[in-house]
C-alpha cells in the first residue's frame, strides 16, 4: 500500500527544515503576477486584523514533496513557497535578528538560486531573463506593499506569518513517480480533494500505529480503513442510495465520500473556525491536533474518528435498507429537513421512537392545512409536497407490495403540478394548428352529427365557427363548473410527459401517459391511478374527469393521509 505521510508546517517549520527545497526541470519557472502577490499579503493583512486568538490558523494550498536524499523535492507548491520566500527576504531589510527563509535550489537554473538568496541588493539591470524578471518584480511588490500598510506593523505580520500561516504537507512515499504524479495534479485531474487528504491522513503509519508496532499489523489496520472506504464509496455511488440522502443533483463531488465527511463534520465538528477549501480535512486535522495536545494518542484519535464516520454511513445503510425509514426519512429530506436533525434524534431513540418522531416531524408540516381549500395558484409547495407524501404513503401502506417511491428519478427530473381536467389554454388562430386540436377528438365524438361538423371545418378553408364548434366538443369530455386549481384534480406529471400533450383532454392525456409509463417513463404511481380511475367506485365514463371522480379521489387522499393529518 502507498505510503503517504500527512501532516501540517507553519512557515517557521519550513524555515527549520533540514535539506533545502529542490525544484525540478518538469516545472516551470515562478510566474506569480503582482495582482496575485498583492492579493496574498492582503488576505494575510485581513487575516492579522480578524483574527480572534492567537492560535486561530491561516491555511495555504497543499505542497506536495518527496525527500530525496538530504533534498525536498518540490512536485507542487512552487509558485507559494517562492512568493513567502520573498516576503521573507523582505523582511530581512526592514529587521534586525531576522532569520534567512528556507533554501531553494533548482535543478536546471542553478544560478536562479543565488539571485534569489541575494535578491535584496538586485536591480532591473539585473534581470536578463524571465524567471528573474517574475521573481524581483514580486519581491519589489511585495516591498513597497510593506512599505505603504506595515509602518508599525511588520513585526506583528511577521510573526502571524511564521506562527499562523500552514501549509498541508503531502509527502509521498519514495515508489511514487513525483513527475506522473506533478502532471495528474496540473492537468486538471485533481488529485488533493478533500477525500484524498483525509485518506491520507487516516492511512498514515505515523497515525495509525506506534513506532513499536510491527509492519504487518501497520498494514492489517491500513486494510481496514481501505476496505471499509472502497464499500462506503461503492454504496454512494448507487444513485438510489445517493438520491434518497441528498437533494442536490447539480453539485458535483470528486468522491461521493466527501459529502459523508461534510455530513460527519457537521454532526460532530465543535473547532471554530473558517476554511475556502480542504474545509472537512483541515476540521479533522484541527480535532487531532486538540486531542494530542490532551496527551491522546494518534491511532486511539484516527480509530475512533474513523470509527464515528463509518458508524454514521451504516446508520444512513439503514435507513435505506428499512423500507419504513426510507420512506418517512426520504418525503423529509426531500422537503427541506436537515439530515443533521433527523440523525441528532436517532441517536436519542429507538426504533419505534424514532418512526413516532418521523410521523410527528411529517405531520407538523400538515398542521394548518386544510386540503380541499389548497389552491394550486397560491399553494404550489404545499399540493406538491401533499401529492407526494400521497404516493410515499401509497406505497408504504400497501402491506402486499415491496414496491419503494423512487426518489432519485424525483430528484434528477423535472416536475409539474398536473391538472387532470386541462385549464382552457389560448385558441390557436392559425387554421392548421385549429385543424390538429380538433383532430384529436374525432376518435372520441360518439355524436355522428358532432362527428360530421367536425369533419367539415377541418375541411374547409375558412376558421369560421371554431370557437363555437371547439366549446361543444369540450363539453363532452367536462360535467360542471367546479375549482379546476384545487387538488382534487390535480396530480404529479415528470415536466416532458405533461410538456408533450400541452393541454390535452382527459382521454388524450390517459393515452400518452399508458404509452410514456410502458416506454420507462417513471409515471408517480398515483399519477397512473388516477389516469385509471382506480379511485372511482362507479366509473360512468373514461373520457372525462367526472365531479364523482374528484370527490372519491380527495377521499383517498385524505384516507391515505388520515394518520398525519
Amino acid at each position: 500500500m502507498q505510503q503517504v505521510l500527512l501532516t501540517s508546517k507553519n512557515i517557521r517549520e519550513l524555515m527549520n527544515l533540514e535539506g533545502s527545497f529542490f525544484i525540478p526541470t518538469y516545472q516551470r519557472g515562478y510566474r506569480w503576477t503582482s495582482i496575485q502577490v498583492k492579493e496574498l499579503l492582503e488576505d494575510l493583512y485581513e487575516f492579522m486584523l480578524q483574527k480572534q486568538s492567537r492560535d486561530e490558523i491561516y491555511w495555504l494550498q497543499p505542497v506536495i514533496v518527496k525527500k530525496v536524499k538530504n533534498q525536498w523535492e518540490l512536485i507542487d507548491g512552487q509558485q507559494r513557497l517562492t512568493t513567502i520566500y520573498l516576503i521573507l527576504k523582505v523582511f530581512t531589510t526592514y529587521m534586525k535578528r531576522q532569520n534567512e527563509p528556507y533554501k531553494l535550489r533548482y535543478q536546471s537554473r542553478e544560478e536562479s538560486a543565488d539571485f534569489l538568496e541575494n535578491i535584496t541588493t538586485k536591480s532591473d539591470t539585473d534581470v536578463d531573463n524571465i524567471d528573474y524578471y517574475y521573481m524581483l518584480t514580486a519581491y519589489q511588490t511585495i516591498d513597497a506593499w510593506i512599505e505603504e500598510k506595515l509602518a508599525d506593523d511588520i513585526s506583528e505580520f511577521a510573526g502571524i506569518l511564521k506562527a499562523n500561516v500552514k501549509v498541508i504537507w503531502y509527502e509521498i512515499g519514495e515508489k511514487t513517480d513525483p513527475i506522473e504524479l506533478f502532471s495528474r495534479t496540473n492537468s486538471g485531474k485533481i488529485l488533493l480533494n478533500d477525500a484524498e487528504l483525509i485518506k491520507a491522513l487516516f492511512l498514515s503509519s505515523t497515525h495509525l500505529a506506534d513506532s513499536n508496532s510491527d509492519e504487518k499489523y501497520l498494514q492489517l489496520k491500513q486494510l481496514e480503513i481501505s476496505n471499509q472506504w472502497d464499500q462506503i464509496e461503492y454504496s454512494l455511488q448507487n444513485d438510489k442510495f445517493w438520491f434518497f440522502l441528498q437533494n442536490n443533483s447539480k453539485h458535483q463531488y470528486s468522491t461521493r465520500i466527501e459529502w459523508l465527511f461534510e455530513l460527519v463534520v457537521g454532526l460532530t465538528n465543535t473547532i471554530e473556525g473558517q476554511w475556502d477549501q480542504y474545509h472537512t480535512f483541515h476540521v479533522f486535522n484541527e480535532i487531532m491536533e486538540a486531542e494530542i495536545a490532551q496527551g491522546v494518542s494518534k491511532e486511539t484519535i484516527i480509530k475512533n474518528l474513523w470509527k464515528r464516520i463509518f458508524d454514521v454511513y451504516q446508520t444512513l445503510l439503514e435507513w435505506y435498507e428499512n423500507r419504513m425509514f426510507y420512506h418517512y426519512v426520504g418525503y423529509l429530506l426531500t422537503t427541506g429537513v436537515s439530515l443533521k436533525i433527523l440523525f441528532q434524534a436517532f441517536l436519542k431513540m429507538n426504533k419505534d421512537q424514532f418512526e413516532h418522531f418521523l410521523l410527528d416531524k411529517i405531520a407538523g408540516y400538515f398542521h394548518n392545512i386544510t386540503l380541499e381549500k389548497l389552491d394550486c395558484t397560491k399553494n404550489k409547495k404545499e399540493i406538491t409536497n401533499t401529492l407526494l407524501l400521497f404516493n410515499i404513503f401509497t406505497l408504504q401502506n400497501n402491506s402486499e407490495s415491496n414496491q419503494l417511491f423512487d426518489f432519485e428519478r424525483y430528484k434528477t427530473e423535472e416536475w409539474d403540478i398536473e391538472h387532470i381536467h386541462a385549464l382552457q389554454s389560448k385558441l390557436p388562430n392559425e387554421k392548421e394548428a385549429q385543424n390538429a386540436l380538433l383532430g384529436e377528438f374525432e376518435g372520441l365524438i360518439t355524436d355522428l352529427t358532432l362527428q360530421q361538423k367536425v369533419k367539415d371545418f377541418i375541411a374547409q378553408k375558412e376558421t369560421t365557427g371554431f370557437e363555437d364548434l371547439l366549446l361543444t366538443v369540450e363539453s363532452l369530455f367536462s360535467d360542471d363548473n367546479f375549482n379546476i386549481n384545487g387538488l382534487s384534480n390535480l396530480t404529479l406529471l415528470d415536466r416532458q410527459t405533461n410538456r408533450s400533450y400541452k393541454n390535452a383532454i382527459f382521454p388524450i392525456k390517459r393515452k400518452e401517459i399508458i404509452l410514456r409509463d410502458r416506454s420507462g417513463t417513471y409515471i408517480p404511481p398515483c399519477t397512473k391511478n388516477v389516469f385509471l380511475k382506480y379511485y372511482s367506485s362507479n366509473i360512468q365514463n373514461m373520457n372525462y374527469w367526472s365531479k364523482n371522480d374528484r370527490d372519491e379521489y380527495l377521499k383517498a387522499i385524505e384516507t391515505e393521509l388520515q394518520s398525519i393529518l
